[in-house]
């Protein structure tokens, strides 16, 4: 019987709307996880795959639906959300493809996939030159960021702290069919890997469309780079929900106690907002909750109706036992806005235990029941 393998397709531009397409026709292919918080817009539909009707709808649950009505058996997950707002274990899958214009949303794939362990197959294009750019990364070899020197880090878009937001990548502007045959190398790529075939990893090709060449080089993973040494976490599993993890108990998951050192912990989507202020009227409000996981409700102040943000020191990436109040300890890992898949980092002193909520295990199926 054919084993079944797992996709994530993060990002459905102008390369992921035909990779996810692509990806799903693969047999060996039995789940795909979309991301992307985008929705369709009018300026989409001539380059990417999309129809009128899908403007104004979230990508990522216009792609769920094109995936479901080309194969009834596929699994398909959708996260219609930014990638950093998506629990780390929901991104666990055989392969990621990767088809990002944002530097910064690459970097953060490119962090995910490292701490996974799972490979990352990068792909991207450029309209002007039509380029396309595939990069299998991740195993043993380099990661995204093994390649890039000061030059690409400067520039990398500016994330605005206040706003919550970052300055956007231009759009690439790159024709359909450029971005269909640099999702056609993708998942190619993407299939060699799930054959369990490796020499690939590690590579790069050009595809130069306006030249008729093909170009292939060798990437080295660099001890220097901000990913190094390049080693996956282990993340254990607690099969339990988040509503029935008090936040004490998170804490007793991790590494044995030592006198004299703080005993802390943190989430992998984000930072904990703890005081939230109102950008109109000036008003605050305290709060105890992932910034990511904050809804609009939360974030409506009470006073005038303005918008509420956590900025600066009002955003903890790490919860230390020591700052806490007894009432706070006992609260739900829920109620801090912990979802299912994500992972939870515990530190004793320098030592760190990885923990994925993962909810219930799922019940007995008894046989000759109806379903």
């Amino acid at each position: 019987m054919l084993e079944r393998r797992s996709c994530a397709v993060v990002g459905l531009g102008n390369i992921g709307s035909h990779a996810a397409r692509l990806v799903a026709r693969l047999p060996v292919v039995g789940q795909v996880i979309l991301v992307d918080f985008d929705e369709v817009e009018e300026r989409n539909l001539s380059t990417q795959s999309v129809r009128q009707s899908d403007v104004g709808r979230p990508k990522a649950v216009v792609a769920g639906r094109g995936l479901r009505d080309a194969r009834r058996d596929l699994d398909v997950v959708v996260h219609a959300e930014r990638l950093e707002n998506t629990p780390l274990g929901d991104l666990r899958a055989d392969v990621i493809l990767g088809c990002l214009d944002s530097r910064v949303a690459r970097m953060a794939l490119n962090e995910r996939a490292v701490v996974l362990g799972v490979p990352l197959v990068d792909a991207g294009v450029a309209a002007a030159g039509l380029l396309g750019r595939v990069s299998v990364l991740g195993g043993e070899g380099p990661c995204l960021e093994c390649a890039w020197d000061e030059d690409a880090y400067a520039s990398v878009e500016t994330v605005h702290p206040c706003e919550g937001t970052e300055t956007a990548p231009a759009p690439t502007s790159a024709p359909a069919f450029l971005g269909a045959t640099a999702a056609a190398l993708q998942v190619a790529a993407c299939s060699r890997i799930l054959r369990g075939e490796t020499e690939g990893s590690g590579k790069e090709t050009i595809l130069d469309l306006a030249h008729g060449r093909l170009l292939v080089s060798s990437l080295r993973a660099r001890s220097t780079c901000r990913m190094a040494p390049h080693r996956p976490w282990r993340i254990e599993r607690v099969a339990a929900s988040p509503e029935h993890v008090q936040l004490q108990a998170a804490l007793a998951l991790g590494p044995p106690r030592v006198p004299g050192e703080t005993r802390s912990i943190q989430c992998a989507r984000g930072p904990f907002a703890t005081t939230l202020r109102c950008g109109e009227c000036g008003a605050g409000r305290s709060i105890l909750r992932l910034a990511s996981s904050l809804t609009r409700r939360d974030r409506r102040c009470r006073k005038c109706g303005g918008e509420l943000a956590a900025v600066g020191m009002d955003l903890r990436e790490r919860l230390e036992i020591g700052s806490l109040e007894r009432a706070e300890l006992g609260r739900s890992l829920a109620s801090l806005g912990v979802r299912v898949g994500d992972v939870i980092t515990v530190r004793a002193g320098e030592a760190t235990r990885h923990f994925e909520i993962a909810g219930p295990p799922p019940a007995p199926s008894v046989a000759g029941a109806e379903r």
